[in-house]
């Protein structure tokens, strides 16, 4: 099972210590930054008793990206910002429905095939193979994301390189 929830806040502070996505070292807020789109996501296994051990049966992920605006942005940048950090949002909904739901199948189906001592070996045991997966593609998918629209400039407003 798979679930997805994006949130819109406006709350970001300069010096709030953010990270960009569960288990990503924390960085401060600057003063140039407009916004910031971060992943807040968990996993967990499901697994079943059967005759002397267990077996797994799904994999739960909790998958939500949060947009925290900074309020005092002025009322014709904020439709602007909004929009820029859509695109954070449409390339993680893309890694989510895309990559991230088939690597957590393909999970499911190898360990649906594999016998466990105890519910909680089984427990443990998917679920942490899964959280250490998701770390790394989830890594991938926000470098990816800030090279495309931070990094080139894409989203520096009034900046040459600015998204329109």
């Amino acid at each position: 099972m798979w679930n997805e929830n994006v949130d819109y806040q406006l709350d970001l502070q300069t010096g709030d210590a953010h990270s960009a996505y569960t288990g990503s070292p924390g960085t401060p807020t600057l003063p140039s930054d407009g916004a910031m789109t971060l992943v807040d996501w968990s996993v967990r296994s499901k697994c079943s008793c059967t005759g002397g051990g267990a077996k797994f049966d799904e994999f739960v992920v909790n998958f939500n990206i949060n947009v925290h605006v900074r309020p005092e942005i002025l009322d014709s940048a904020m439709p602007w910002t909004i929009r820029a950090e859509w695109d954070h949002v449409a390339d993680y909904l893309a890694w989510s429905m895309s990559s991230g739901r088939k690597a957590a199948k393909a999970r499911e189906d190898h360990y649906k095939t594999l016998r466990f001592s105890s519910l909680e070996e089984c427990r443990s045991l998917t679920s942490g193979s899964m959280r250490n997966s998701m770390s790394s593609a989830i890594d991938q998918a926000e470098r990816s994301t800030v090279l495309r629209w931070d990094s080139s400039g894409k989203h520096n407003y009034g900046g040459p390189n600015m998204r329109p």
